[in-house]
């Protein structure tokens, strides 16, 4: 199984509606822009960063006789999802919505390393994960 490293930044709004917002990035000092989603489930930025609209999902486990069901449902809260290939040490972003900055700063992401196939085998990956919710105008 292999894996890839990368650094994904969250940001939702506090009413957790679909966040149409715009995102600037400075990444180890090079800047890329995402665009609005308006609506778009995804959308690619410049340097491969990818930008998705995501809806939380509530799960349940559910058993019959000797099956076993998964189920998972929307629940209408979302957020946008950042995926930055690699493993950047700064990374500064601002977030606007209809024309107003509803968050901003910069970050030092800590990665941890992962081992899809055990110890001490290859690939080796490093992931990091920052949840940030943004203020509203």
């Amino acid at each position: 199984m292999g894996c890839e490293s990368t650094f994904t930044l969250n940001l939702s709004l506090p009413s957790h509606e679909k966040p149409n917002i715009g995102v600037d990035l400075l990444i180890d000092g090079t800047a890329i822009s995402c665009p609005v989603l308006d609506g778009r489930p995804s959308a690619t930025c410049a340097g491969n960063v990818n930008s998705t609209m995501v809806e939380e999902q509530a799960c349940v486990d559910s058993q019959q006789a000797n099956s076993v069901t998964h189920s998972c449902t929307g629940t209408g809260k979302f957020h946008v999802s950042i995926r930055v290939p690699g493993t950047p040490t700064s990374v500064s972003y601002t977030a606007t919505l209809n024309g107003a900055v509803v968050g901003q700063d910069t970050l030092s992401p800590a990665f941890q390393t992962l081992n899809p196939n055990g110890p001490g085998c290859d690939p080796d990956c490093k992931q990091a994960t920052v949840d940030i919710t943004l203020t509203t105008p």
